[in-house]
């Protein structure tokens, strides 16, 4: 299994990173999509991967950053049909999500191929989405306040995957405690908390190795890198900031 974190910004993009997506890829004709920043289909086709892989699409909550670039994903998805006529589920946190997404759709000409995509809103705190290579369950975040958002358990080939979502400034609604099954890679964000006050929690924590994507401006810069890779190094497991582009085995 392979993590391939395409867009690594927090809100906005920057001189140096494209805004939230990260790619899960099983093979080289399977995959599944954790957020789609724009530009999401660029990124993918930059890194020489075809569209077509996507089983599904994961959305963790429906702030443009991080569903920004679904259109083009759809658009590609649409346009260049996999060949087995197999569809691409996406789903969403929300029904005004894929209400706005049909809607741009239908505006730019593309519609809505019920045999290619099928859409569905995300259930809270339970399995979402099971085939016979990933089982993903949904792990609700306290980010977007009364609007629902999530984190996701992704479990495949004997492995449990954790992708953070983005989360409350507190920290308190990481979706990792003391005693959980262990994780074997957590993609957590890093912007909207203190990683210095996130660092006591995580010590404490069933991770055997830890990404953080989702960079603030804060992190950018040779120096802020530095320092960031000086505060990670007190963790009992290995930890490191992702990279637009950046490969991963699990």
């Amino acid at each position: 299994m392979k993590i391939i974190t395409l867009g690594t910004s927090h809100g906005d993009p920057t001189y140096c990173r494209h805004c939230s997506s990260t790619l899960l890829q099983l093979s080289d004709d399977m995959g599944y999509l954790i957020d789609a920043g724009a530009p999401a289909n660029a990124l993918m086709i930059r890194k020489g991967l075809q569209l077509t892989m996507l089983r599904a699409v994961f959305i963790t909550h429906q702030h443009e950053d991080h569903m920004g670039g679904l259109p083009g994903v759809l658009k590609t998805l649409v346009k260049y049909p996999k060949r087995d006529g197999a569809t691409t589920d996406i789903l969403l946190p929300e029904q005004s999500g894929i209400d706005a997404t049909l809607a741009f759709m239908a505006a730019t000409g593309r519609g809505w191929p019920p045999e290619l995509l099928t859409f569905r809103v995300l259930p809270s705190a339970a399995c979402c989405y099971a085939d016979d290579l990933v089982r993903v369950s949904t792990l609700p975040t306290e980010h977007m306040g009364a609007s629902p958002s999530y984190g996701f358990l992704v479990e495949t080939e004997g492995k449990r995957v954790v992708f953070s979502g983005d989360l409350h400034a507190s920290f308190r609604d990481f979706p990792l405690r003391p005693g959980d099954d262990p994780c074997d890679l957590c993609i957590c964000e890093c912007v909207h908390y203190r990683l210095e006050d996130a660092l006591p929690k995580l010590k404490q924590l069933p991770i055997k190795r830890m990404i953080f994507n989702h960079i603030g401006n804060a992190w950018h810069g040779e120096d802020n890198e530095r320092r960031f890779r000086e505060l990670v190094a007190e963790l009992p497991f290995p930890a490191t900031m992702a990279f637009d582009g950046d490969e991963f085995t699990v």
